[in-house]
């Protein structure tokens, strides 16, 4: 499987066409490398010091050198609520927005299948990278690779891309007005044990998802070249 259309976001990170769609979407969770370029940006005093201090208590930094099968996750951000994703998504631009229930299932459908198979180098994503997203990138998959070698799985690009084995994701539930968020994903046992199943359909709900700050709850983006071009 090679990927003809790649898109990368203002921090440089790569987001891939979803297949039968129009929208890109994040090939991995929000990393916190790329939050950081948001807080270094916020001026209204939300996203301070103290903020990013919960967020590190709920889930720890970690350098991209010292990532291995046990502490992944902890390059990603989370700890976030979805009006806290929407902002960082507003902070990336137009055609920026967190995904829809759909289109997460959709991806999660394509990769899922053993004819996907492949590295992400394989892809041709990481040459298009500069050398510190390629960096962060590689360590990640290398890490999810032993993490399947020593449990025993295969280890697709479901997983490579962290659909299976990465966070719960915050996706916004279609047809809800006022929007209503729920998670989708199946994150590693050692980080958030659970029973969730993606493949299953099953969608997490957290009672107060507005106010809910919890660990394993993270996200990624979607990017809609259409809304650009409208908004010429």
């Amino acid at each position: 499987m090679r990927l003809e259309a790649v898109h990368l976001d203002p921090t440089g990170f790569p987001m891939i066409r979803v297949p039968g769609a129009h929208v890109f979407v994040h090939c991995l969770p929000v990393t916190k490398v790329q939050f950081e370029h948001f807080l270094c940006d916020a001026t209204d005093g939300h996203f301070d010091a103290r903020w990013y201090d919960v967020a590190l208590r709920l889930n720890p930094r970690v350098s991209a050198r010292r990532i291995w099968r046990g502490n992944y996750w902890n390059a990603f951000l989370s700890g976030v609520l979805p009006a806290e994703a929407e902002r960082f998504a507003a902070w990336c631009g137009t055609g920026y927005r967190l995904l829809r229930t759909s289109e997460w299932e959709r991806l999660y459908r394509t990769l899922d299948m053993g004819s996907t198979a492949s590295s992400l180098a394989e892809t041709g994503l990481l040459s298009q990278l500069a050398p510190r997203q390629r960096e962060l990138i590689t360590q990640i998959e290398r890490a999810v690779e032993d993490a399947c070698e020593q449990s025993g799985d295969p280890c697709y690009l479901v997983e490579r891309m962290l659909l299976r084995l990465g966070l719960l994701e915050w996706v916004s539930i279609e047809g809800s007005n006022p929007s209503l968020w729920a998670g989708l994903g199946e994150p590693h046992p050692a980080f958030c044990g659970n029973l969730f199943v993606p493949a299953r359909g099953d969608l997490i709900q957290p009672a107060e998802e507005e106010s809910s700050r919890l660990a394993s709850f993270g996200f990624r983006l979607a990017f809609d070249p259409t809304m650009v071009q409208k908004d010429r």
